[in-house]
């Protein structure tokens, strides 16, 4: 909202993650549109989505007997939620959508608590960043059953897509923008999202996109202000379907 009211000059930056059309949705105490109240400058990056683990209690190896699960006993398996409209959250709900399974969410104030809980099999399953899926997937404390990229991650290269494992056109991933506020002229834009471009394409930055699972995009203002406008377009279809909250 503090970059929407700033001037239009090209000197006041907001670079911030998919939060920016995924939160609005389901907060009545946000004021800001995502789509009509910036000017998009580019998409910097984006991860290899989010890995959808469960606790070992639970009784399946795939992503089809996790399903098989949740339609044999409706509302019994429990997913992790850190958030309306977070990572943990988009996912779960469209995979949810696509399926027609009944899956409850139980709500946590953030990764780490839901975490917890689903290491000690307080909850069944939770859609979960690569890093620490990784860390706890090596140790036999989760299993992982798909990753919500449109691709593997060589970080975990057994792990296969959702659409892979059975969800044809299934992709969620974290992505990363770069905003400026509403009417900023094209020039300025254009120069900002070729140094943005530039610096992606630096090796040292890539090793270290590589090292947090993350990949250089760098597209286009005018590619990223439609990109911007269907995923807003989709959270608001989740948040008509989930409800909104207050606070």
């Amino acid at each position: 909202a503090y970059l929407a009211r700033q001037p239009a000059d090209g000197l006041t930056w907001l670079f911030t993650t998919a939060s920016h059309t995924n939160i609005p949705p389901f907060n009545d105490n946000v004021t800001y549109d995502p789509v009509q109240d910036f000017t998009h400058v580019t998409l910097a990056a984006q991860n290899f989505g989010q890995v959808l683990v469960v606790h070992p209690s639970v009784p399946v190896t795939t992503l089809p007997e996790l399903l098989a699960l949740a339609r044999r006993d409706p509302g019994r398996l429990t997913y992790g939620n850190a958030g309306n409209g977070t990572a943990s959250h988009i996912p779960a709900e469209i995979m949810k959508s696509m399926t027609g399974t009944d899956i409850l969410s139980v709500p946590y104030r953030g990764v780490a608590e839901a975490v917890t809980d689903l290491l000690a099999g307080r909850v069944d399953m939770f859609f979960v960043g690569t890093q620490i899926a990784q860390q706890h997937v090596q140790t036999g404390r989760l299993r992982a059953i798909a990753l919500t990229g449109a691709r593997r991650w060589a970080g975990m290269p057994e792990v296969p897509s959702m659409a892979e494992a059975g969800l044809p056109g299934f992709e969620v991933v974290n992505w990363f923008g770069l905003w400026m506020p509403a009417g900023v002229a094209p020039a300025i834009t254009t120069r900002v999202h070729a140094a943005v471009a530039s610096a992606i394409s630096d090796p040292e930055v890539r090793q270290q996109f590589d090292t947090l699972g993350l990949e250089g995009v760098a597209m286009p203002p005018a590619a990223f202000a439609a990109f911007v406008a269907e995923q807003a377009r989709l959270a608001q279809e989740i948040g008509r379907r989930v409800g909104r909250q207050a606070g």
